[in-house]
C-alpha cells in the first residue's frame, strides 16, 4: 500500500461518511463492519499476522480476519494483562475469535499456544505505562510488526467485547479505587 493509496482512501471516507442506516452496533470493530462501505484505512489491511500460516489449519480456518492483537488493560497507568486474539473466518465462512492467550505485565503467559509475539516484552510494558500517564483505566490495543508493537487503539473502556474473570475484575477495581484513594489523600 502506497502514501498515495491511503491519501486518496483517507479523502474518500471523509468525504462519503456512513449514512445513519449504515451504522450498528458492530460499526465500531471495523473488522466486523457489515454497513456496505468501506470505512477508510484499515489498518489491519496494512498488517499481516504474527502466527506461522499452519495455525489456520489447526482451528479449521480458512483465512485471516484480522491480525492478531493484544488488549492491553492498565489501571493507573500499570499494564495488569494483555489478551492476544486473532479473528480468523471458519471453514462454514463465519467471523470466530481464538484466543491465543493471556499475557501479564511479567512476561507470564496464561494458556499461550505460542511463544508472546514481541521481542522485547519489557520494551512493550514501558511504552504502554508510559503512554497515558496517570490515567485510571485504559485499554490500549496493540498489533504486531515483526515482532513489535504498533499500537491500534485506545479505549477508556475494556471495549464490551471481552469476558474478563471475576478475580482479575476485581483485582482491577481494587486497584482502580486505591489509586483514587492515594491521589485523594
Amino acid at each position: 500500500v502506497s502514501l498515495d493509496e491511503i491519501q486518496r482512501q483517507l479523502q474518500y471516507a471523509f468525504t462519503h461518511p456512513f449514512r445513519e442506516d449504515q451504522v450498528d452496533a458492530k460499526c465500531g470493530d471495523w473488522g466486523t463492519v457489515e454497513a456496505g462501505k468501506r470505512p477508510g484505512v484499515l489498518v489491519e489491511e496494512l498488517l499481516r499476522p504474527s502466527l506461522p500460516a499452519k495455525f489456520l489449519g489447526l482451528v479449521g480456518s480458512t483465512d485471516w480476519i484480522t491480525p492478531d492483537n493484544l488488549a492491553c488493560h492498565l489501571v493507573w497507568s500499570t499494564l495488569l494483562q494483555c489478551r492476544w486474539e486473532i479473528k480468523v473466518r471458519a471453514i462454514s465462512g463465519e467471523p470466530q475469535t481464538e484466543l491465543l492467550g493471556v499475557i501479564f505485565r511479567d512476561g507470564s503467559c496464561l494458556s499461550c499456544r505460542y511463544p508472546p509475539p514481541f521481542h522485547d516484552w519489557a520494551a512493550a510494558v514501558r511504552m504502554l505505562e508510559s503512554l497515558l500517564p496517570h490515567t485510571d483505566y485504559v485499554r490500549i490495543s496493540l498489533f504486531v510488526d515483526k515482532g513489535w508493537p504498533v499500537v491500534n487503539e485506545v479505549e477508556y473502556t475494556s471495549g464490551g467485547l471481552e469476558v474478563v474473570p471475576v478475580p482479575i475484575a476485581r483485582e482491577w477495581t481494587l486497584q482502580w479505587l486505591e489509586g483514587y484513594y492515594n491521589f485523594l489523600s
